[in-house]
């Protein structure tokens, strides 16, 4: 799930610390938009690609990895 999207920012994290460095991305595929903070970035996420088909990623220098979920459903 989202494996695509690690890669990518796998691949370009050192590119985007030169050029990013505290800013929020949502990256779909290799679609990448950058954002101030995390609230923008969700909210755009959901509205052009729907829950669960998109990674929001801060760029840092430590990679930490943490999914955090978000769902609809009422338990």
């Amino acid at each position: 799930m989202l494996e695509t999207e690690r890669n990518y920012y796998k691949q370009n994290q050192t590119e985007m610390l030169e050029k990013y460095r505290g800013q929020w991305f949502v990256i779909s595929g290799e679609s990448v938009r950058p954002y101030d903070n995390r609230g923008q970035a969700y909210d755009s996420g959901v509205k052009d690609y729907g829950l669960g088909k998109f990674l929001i990623q801060q760029v840092e220098e430590e990679e930490k990895l943490i999914q955090r979920f978000y769902s609809r459903a009422i338990v």
